[in-house]
C-alpha cells in the first residue's frame, strides 16, 4: 500500500455549514398552515365545498455535528469534516417561512449564510429536504456548555448538548492508496482520522480519480480516543498510472496508483 503520514491542512471556513445526523428532537406549534380544497359536489338546492387544513411543525428535526454532506455543480456529492480547531455545526429542518435562531441558554444564534470551504448554501444537501422543509444551518465557533438549547420549540437532547461542550476533534492520520490496480477496475481509497475530542462524531471523506468528474462519498462514526477508517472506490482507467485524490474538506491528499493493463 502507498501511504502518506501527515497532518490534515486546515482550510479557511467562512461561518457556516451543513448535513450529518444525531438525533430529533419533539415538534411542536407553531405550524404552517396549508390549505387544501376538494372538487365542489353540486344537488339540485346548493352548492357544497369542503376545506381541509393540515398543519406542518415549524422545525421537524434538530441535529449536531463537525461534519455534513453537500452537493456541488449541481449534482455531484462531495464531503466536508472539520479538522483540528473549528466550527461546530447545529443543523434543523424547518419550514421555509420559519427560519428561527437557535437558542442555547436563552443566547440566540442565527442561521449562517454561507457554508465552510466556500459553498453556497443552497447547495447543502442531507438527504433531508422535503417539498415543505429546508436545513437550516448554525455555526458555533467554538464549544459551548449549555445546560439547555432549541430550535423553535424542538430542545436539543442531552446527548446533543454533551456534542457542543466537549466535541469530537478529528485529526487525519493516514490516507492510501493500494500499489496498483487492473485498469477498468476499481481502486479503494481509505482515509483514517482519530477522534481525540471528548463524545462520538461522524467523520465524512470523499475521494475522485482522474477517470471520473465527480466524487464518492464514506463516513464512519469514530468514539473518542478511537480512529476510524473510511474507504471510497473510484474508478481507474488511465494509463501506467493516475492520481487519486482524497478529500475530507477541511484537507486533502493527492496519491498516485499504478495501473496494469
Amino acid at each position: 500500500m502507498r501511504r502518506r503520514q501527515f497532518l490534515a491542512s486546515a482550510a479557511g471556513l467562512s461561518s457556516a455549514a451543513l448535513a450529518g445526523c444525531t438525533s430529533a428532537g419533539n415538534s411542536a406549534t407553531p405550524t404552517t398552515e396549508r390549505s387544501t380544497t376538494e372538487p365542489s359536489t353540486t344537488t339540485d338546492e346548493s352548492t357544497t365545498q369542503t376545506t381541509t387544513t393540515t398543519s406542518v411543525p415549524a422545525v421537524g428535526d434538530v441535529w449536531v455535528g463537525r461534519s455534513f454532506t453537500y452537493l456541488y455543480a449541481g449534482s455531484h456529492f462531495n464531503a466536508y469534516t472539520v479538522t483540528g480547531s473549528g466550527p461546530l455545526f447545529v443543523f434543523a429542518l424547518v419550514a421555509d417561512e420559519h427560519h428561527q435562531g437557535l437558542a442555547l441558554d436563552g443566547q440566540s444564534h442565527y442561521p449562517a449564510s454561507d457554508v465552510a470551504g466556500s459553498v453556497g448554501a443552497d447547495a447543502v444537501f442531507s438527504q433531508r429536504d422535503t417539498d415543505e422543509r429546508s436545513i437550516v444551518t448554525y455555526a458555533l465557533p467554538d464549544p459551548v456548555n449549555a445546560a439547555s438549547g432549541a430550535v423553535g420549540d424542538v430542545e436539543l437532547d442531552a446527548s446533543q448538548l454533551d456534542f457542543l461542550a466537549d466535541p469530537a476533534e478529528f485529526a487525519v492520520t493516514d490516507a492510501s492508496v493500494p500499489d496498483t490496480v487492473q485498469k477498468g477496475s476499481e481502486a479503494a481509497v481509505t482515509v483514517t482520522a482519530e477522534n481525540s475530542g471528548g463524545t462520538t462524531g461522524t467523520f465524512r471523506a470523499a475521494a475522485t480519480s482522474q477517470s471520473t468528474s465527480g466524487y464518492d462519498v464514506g463516513a464512519v462514526d469514530v468514539a473518542p480516543g478511537e480512529r476510524g477508517t473510511v474507504e471510497v472506490r473510484v474508478p481507474i482507467y488511465g494509463e501506467n498510472e493516475e492520481r487519486v485524490t482524497a478529500d475530507w474538506g477541511s484537507g486533502s491528499e493527492e496519491l498516485a496508483v499504478g495501473v496494469e493493463s
